[in-house]
């Protein structure tokens, strides 16, 4: 989903007030891959001058992220807020979310070292002991 409006409650501003969200969800079938996303996220940009200056940099991001959401088999990426710099340029600011599935892991050596299980909840923590899939 991307937004020129922003917001932590996101979905909740586009279900009161769609016209202030201008809100666009870019569906991407795993079949066909990564579609060209200016016409899916046009809306998103017109009269919108910033914005418009942005398009290239803000689809080359999603794209990347897109890519990482595929090839580390995550369940969610997120970059919350996209800001522009007073230069122009797009930058991811302060908080992304990133969440592989847990059945992939052994895919993964490299994410799989990073997690925190203690950080679990103390049943998942036990069922991954015992070998059984919570996810």
């Amino acid at each position: 989903m991307l937004t020129t409006e922003g917001g932590v409650e996101i979905e909740q501003v586009a279900e009161e007030n769609p016209d202030r969200a201008r809100l666009a969800r870019l569906h991407v079938d795993p079949l066909e891959g990564f579609p060209a996303l200016s016409g899916q996220a046009s809306h998103l940009w017109r009269g919108d001058r910033r914005a418009e200056a942005s398009r290239k940099q803000i689809l080359a991001i999603v794209e990347k992220l897109y890519r990482c959401f595929v090839e580390s088999d995550a369940m969610l990426t997120e970059i919350n807020p996209l800001i522009v710099t007073p230069d122009g340029e797009v930058r991811g600011h302060s908080n992304s979310k990133f969440t592989v599935d847990d059945s992939a892991l052994y895919r993964h050596p490299d994410i799989a070292e990073m997690r925190d299980v203690e950080a679990a909840d103390p049943h998942e923590r036990l069922a991954r002991e015992k070998g059984v899939d919570v996810t």
